[in-house]
């Protein structure tokens, strides 16, 4: 076995280690001699690149070897080996005149973004768009003409290592001839919205030094009290999903940002704001399903969408198109397929990408699914007069100079925060969709931390479990199936046990009948509707949440044991929370345990009360039913005696919000290492 390397491929860096190749796979060295002979740096060992000529002369001895120890591959007449070559890999034909020539190719094809990174080789390529004299020379027959274009013309600014392992940067055209040869490119060539200043851009490509992250958050921060009014912890989440949005590519999900709150509390200046500073955003009232795919394909847009509650209208076509596109969105690599006509005034099927960052704005709620894909903004109107009445101005110099720095950022430490991402989920005590959702910000928080800023993963750790926690708690209030679920952790498991029986329904099994009659009698404790909520009903959600099903004695019968009922809780995210709360903030040096306790009991004190009267509850039958030993016809009485249980299922309106969670630990106090923020004399929102 020998290993084929090439690192002076010219056609892909990604692909310059080659694999493994046994010798008797005589097609794959044909092929690999005919696609990477000729380049420098081919060889069958990785050269030490020690220097332009030792890499030549590297390669030059191992193209030597070879030849030699592959002479029964290479035959005598190299021209009649690569001819044959030619006929097995090359493809010729003649179209209209034209003459095409297509080859299979050892790699894939890469799709240049608006973003790029390529972990590969530490290229960083990001596209903006630059005002541009075009000339156009026409020569036809011995007359010349010539034309002249001004346009916002699409360019990619890059920083890459070359082959010496110096840093290059360099601005050029996204038609530019090494781009287009070596990637696929499906940019709009060109865009009215000049993000990044001209001076500062050309600046770049002149500098070694890197930029500073610190100086971006401290005049972002600056800027949002500026004109926004927030907690502190809001602040941090609004700052670094900013931030974000220049740096989406990077993850493999970015959550949605959502803005709601009563009218004239920021929701459309939030908006306005981000307008200023985000990655090509993008804002308008009148946005279709097709434009939004285009844009986003385009420019790798930053999506503001204002007044989103006609999603929940089903009659509004383009809302509920719009609608359809943002369900899948916030996930990498998810297309819109369209037909599009071709020269020939056929159809064919096109992708079309729709990931990218985007803000919604609302005053009612429009979709549990799609909030589900949000982290959720709660806007209040704002108490500081001054802030109340300082509009988003165009004028203002600071959104120029944050959007210079975001651009800096990507191109000087991509590498850096992709590297970080790892790390940013082992700080998040939670999973599935809310790790998604927060596995971005947490990232960024870590980044900037490194750099001098301080606080940052404290307070997205109190947001993440503050918004775990709101989700849950809406979840339990809403969904039917977790209703269920709450009624079988509070009287299902007691109930199975003890019509429990070693003939008919041993070791906590419980007919359906006798479940749902007992639970008929009760549903209205758990705001179910028990005319709609039939035995079939019952028996559906148990099946969705996998309880084991058989037949027994006393009928179709469900297996509701302690253990059965808590690894469903767990799967669905309603075990209790307070174990996951202390984890979290275990990292934290400034904030006490004994707070983090204390007011972690508050939040969870209303649970912890109900599960202890359930527990007495579920005793005192248990030992009744023991003494009088009933039969079976008084053992039905018994079940309706207990209808109307001595206990309600917790009402979650009485359970404290987390954001007096977060006053309670006082982190603020706690945190006697932070300096004290700017709005510290005015307080936070409550």
């Amino acid at each position: 076995m020998v290993d084929w390397v090439c690192d002076g491929c010219e056609l892909d860096k990604s692909s310059s280690y080659l694999g493994p190749w046994d010798d008797e796979d005589k097609d794959y060295f044909k092929n690999i001699l005919l696609v990477h002979g000729n380049h420098p740096g081919f060889s069958t060992e990785k050269p030490k690149l020690s220097g332009k000529e030792e890499l030549e002369k590297q390669a030059s001895k191992a193209m030597e070897n070879l030849i030699e120890t592959s002479a029964d591959q290479y035959t005598n007449n190299k021209q009649e080996f690569i001819e044959g070559m030619n006929e097995k890999f090359y493809f010729h034909s003649e179209n209209a005149g034209k003459e095409i020539t297509k080859q299979i190719l050892n790699y894939k094809i890469k799709t240049l973004r608006p973003l790029t990174y390529f972990q590969s080789d530490n290229t960083k390529m990001i596209l903006v768009y630059l005002p541009t004299k075009k000339t156009i020379v026409k020569a036809k027959d011995d007359n010349t003409s010539v034309e002249t274009e001004w346009i916002n013309s699409a360019y990619f600014v890059i920083s890459k290592i070359n082959s010496e392992g110096v840093n290059v940067r360099e601005i050029l055209p996204f038609d530019d001839r090494s781009l287009k040869e070596n990637f696929r490119i499906k940019v709009l060539p060109e865009w009215n919205d000049i993000r990044w200043e001209i001076r500062d851009c050309k600046d770049w490509t002149s500098e070694t030094e890197l930029s500073n992250p610190e100086e971006l958050y401290e005049i972002l921060n600056k800027t949002t009290r500026k004109y926004l009014e927030y907690t502190e912890s809001e602040y941090v989440k609004f700052n670094l999903w900013n931030v974000g949005t220049y740096f989406y590519e990077l993850f493999d999900t970015f959550p949605y940002n959502d803005f709601t709150g009563t009218k004239r509390s920021g929701k459309t200046k939030s908006l306005e704001f981000q307008k200023h500073v985000c990655y090509n955003s993008v804002m308008t009232p009148d946005m279709t399903g097709s434009s939004l795919f285009r844009i986003i394909e385009g420019i790798g847009a930053t999506i503001l969408l204002d007044e989103t509650e006609e999603f929940k209208n089903k009659r509004n076509d383009q809302a509920q198109a719009l609608r359809n596109l943002l369900m899948q969105s916030f996930l990498k690599d998810q297309h819109a397929i369209r037909n599009d006509t071709t020269k020939d005034k056929n159809f064919t099927p096109t992708q079309y990408n729709i990931y990218s960052p985007k803000s919604l704005a609302h005053i009612n709620s429009f979709d549990d699914v799609l909030e589900d894909r949000c982290i959720k903004q709660v806007n209040r109107r704002a108490l500081d007069d001054k802030i109340k009445n300082t509009w988003i101005s165009n004028q203002d110099s600071s959104f120029q100079v944050i959007r210079n720095k975001c651009y800096r950022l990507f191109l000087d430490y991509a590498d850096q925060i992709y590297d970080l991402q790892e790390q940013a989920r082992s700080k998040l005590r939670v999973s599935g969709r809310e790790l998604q959702l927060w596995t971005p910000i947490m990232t960024l928080a870590l980044f900037f931390e490194k750099f001098g800023v301080t606080g940052l993963v404290d307070k997205i750790t109190s947001s993440v479990f503050e918004s775990f926690e709101n989700r849950q708690l809406s979840d339990e209030e809403e969904s039917k199936d977790l209703k269920v679920l709450s009624y079988l952790d509070d009287y299902g498991v007691t109930i199975a046990a003890e019509k429990s029986d070693s003939k008919k329904n041993p070791d906590g099994w419980i007919a359906i009948t006798q479940l749902h009659s007992h639970f008929k009698g009760i549903m209205d404790d758990y705001e179910i509707n028990p005319e709609y909520f039939t035995r079939h009903v019952l028996t559906q959600t148990l099946r969705r949440f996998g309880f084991k099903q058989e037949k027994k004695q006393d009928g179709i019968s469900w297996l509701i044991t302690r253990k059965e009922v808590d690894e469903v809780k767990k799967r669905m995210g309603v075990l209790e929370y307070k174990d996951d709360l202390l984890d979290s903030f275990s990292g934290s040096p400034n904030i006490d345990k004994k707070s983090a306790e204390a007011s972690i009991g508050t939040v969870l004190g209303v649970k912890s009360e109900k599960i202890n009267e359930n527990t007495k509850f579920r005793n005192e039958v248990k030992s009744s039913e023991s003494q009088q030993q009933p039969s079976r016809e008084s053992e039905q009485n018994e079940v309706n005696e207990h209808s109307e249980p001595k206990t309600r299922p917790v009402d979650f309106n009485e359970i404290e919000s987390k954001s007096e969670l977060l006053n309670n630990l006082k982190l603020s106090e706690l945190q006697k290492s932070a300096e004290p923020s700017e709005s510290s004399d005015k307080g936070d929102v409550l």
